[in-house]
């Protein structure tokens, strides 16, 4: 079974080529694809195009609850019925469900956080967000403040620097902290 770039969101740049793997089945939160097959609002129906599901792809709608925590995410949950090892994480803001999938590799686990930041230096602070992206973030924001919630979060994982987590967004590719360089030693 293979799971497109679409577990994380339902967005239009994400699920452009779903066609092209008919009868597969789509992983993502409850809110998000009711979202995107009951859209609430103008800007829902802007955003999620029917025409990219005409071909009936099979929804998987997972409900991550708060009784399941993954590294101080507070929703998130296994998707045992694909594989151990693969977890969806609720980080609704761009949009109603939007969603990290972390999976793990073994020695280390993968976080792909979709479009829950923009810019690495909203993460990592090592430099100002761009006004006109931060602005387009915030427009197409389904909920703002979830949004720098989000952020806030994964700057705390960035802070604690955990050598077996390697971040991605689509617009960072990879976005994990760098060890600090070694003390000089006197030899």
């Amino acid at each position: 079974m293979r799971v497109p770039n679409g577990g994380e969101h339902f967005d239009a740049d994400h699920v452009g080529g779903l066609a092209d793997f008919p009868g597969v089945n789509v992983h993502l939160t409850g809110a998000e694809a009711t979202a995107a097959l009951q859209s609430a609002t103008r800007f829902e129906k802007e955003r999620y195009k029917p025409a990219q599901r005409a071909h009936r792809p099979t929804l998987v709608r997972h409900m991550p609850g708060t009784s399941e925590a993954w590294r101080g995410f507070e929703a998130a949950t296994e998707l045992t019925d694909i594989s151990s090892g693969i977890v969806l994480i609720s980080l609704p803001g761009h949009t109603r469900g939007h969603a990290a999938v972390a999976v793990d590799a073994g020695d280390h686990w993968v976080l792909h956080a979709g479009d829950a930041f923009y810019h690495r230096g909203q993460v990592d602070g090592t430099g100002k967000t761009p006004k006109t992206l931060l602005a387009t973030e915030r427009v197409i924001a389904h909920d703002w403040h979830k949004v720098q919630a989000n952020y806030e979060r994964r700057a705390e994982l960035w802070q604690a620097f955990d050598p077996d987590l390697i971040s991605s967004t689509p617009t960072t590719p990879t976005c994990s902290p760098k060890p600090e360089p070694a003390p000089a030693t006197i030899s």
